[in-house]
Formats: C-alpha cells, sequence, structure tokens
C-alpha cells in the first residue's frame, strides 16, 4: 500500500527526488508522507522522518545535491507551530529550513539548477511587501534572503505554482489577478 508521487528528476537522470507513503530504506514504517532520494547504482535516501502531517512537492537541483520541499512537520526545531514552509535538504548537511512563519503557508517551492535560488508561493509577508497576506510569488536566494516578485493582490487570489528556469534569472507562474 502507499504511493510514489511527484517525481523530480536530474538533468543527467542519474538521481530523482520524490514522496513516498512506502517502508522504502526501514526508516518509514509509520507509511508517513516522506521525501525520497533515489540515486542510480545506490538506491534511495529517506530525507525527511516523521510522523503525521505532511511532506511534500520535492523539487532537486541539476546535480542532485540539493532538495527543496515543503512540510508541516517540525523537521529542524524551528516550525513549532507545525504550518507548512519551505526547507532544503543539502547532501552532506541535512535539512535546513528556510522560510519561518507564524500561520499561513509557504509552499509549491521550485529550485534552479545551481541550488542557489527557490521560488515559491507563500501568503505570509517574508519581506514587508504582502501585509494583505495574500498568495504571493518569492524567490530565496543563498546568502541574500528573500525577494517578493509579484503583488500585492488585493482580492483574495494571487499568483501561484512557480517555476524556475534552471539559472534562477526567470520565473514563471499561474496568475489570477
Amino acid at each position: 500500500g502507499g504511493f510514489n508521487l511527484a517525481p523530480s528528476v536530474t538533468g543527467a537522470g542519474t538521481r530523482i527526488a520524490f514522496r513516498s507513503e512506502r517502508d522504502l530504506t526501514g526508516g518509514n514504517a509509520d507509511g508517513n508522507g516522506e521525501i525520497f532520494l533515489w540515486t542510480s547504482g545506490s538506491g534511495f535516501t529517506q530525507i525527511t522522518s516523521s510522523t503525521g502531517g505532511s511532506n511534500t512537492a520535492p523539487t532537486i537541483n541539476g546535480d542532485g545535491t540539493r532538495i527543496a520541499f515543503n512540510s508541516n512537520r517540525n523537521l529542524t526545531g524551528g516550525n513549532v507551530d507545525l504550518n507548512r514552509e519551505v526547507f532544503l535538504w543539502t547532501s552532506g548537511s541535512g535539512n535546513a529550513q528556510v522560510t519561518n512563519t507564524t500561520g499561513g503557508n509557504s509552499f509549491a517551492p521550485v529550485i534552479d539548477g545551481g541550488g542557489t535560488r527557490i521560488a515559491f508561493s507563500s501568503d505570509r509577508d517574508l519581506t514587508g511587501g504582502n501585509a494583505v497576506l495574500d498568495e504571493e510569488i518569492f524567490i530565496w536566494t543563498s546568502g541574500s534572503g528573500f525577494t517578493q516578485i509579484t503583488g500585492p493582490t488585493l482580492n483574495g487570489g494571487g499568483p501561484g505554482f512557480p517555476s524556475i528556469n534552471s539559472d534562477g534569472t526567470k520565473v514563471a507562474f499561474e496568475g489570477t489577478d
């Protein structure tokens, strides 16, 4: 039983990040939705380990050394309110929490090829430009933080589901306003 969902593959096709409810490594006996990495020639690595909640939307960078995803679990000790936040797994370092908000949600992350920029949706005011707390598109850049690239939207709608190009210089997204 269980599902394997939302695969994201590296450019060379040698690594795939995905969400699974299966016990692929012996570390998911409860069947919770966890993030896994499959590497050609070496098999599976479990990226998250949590009980209940949801770890979703993995996206892998070009060489497979970084995976952005969202979770409503307290994976690093910084998400005690258990709202959806963006996390970044780095090979050799583990998980880091990218967003840290109270209430609301940050979700639908996509990572660029180099693994240094993540575009995502959020209904929080991460930069001082979203006081109305509508869903907007933000970019997180390693070493410099957040940039809001849409909004503010004022009638409850907003852009969503961003996509970022390989060098992190262009972002496409759905829009309703």
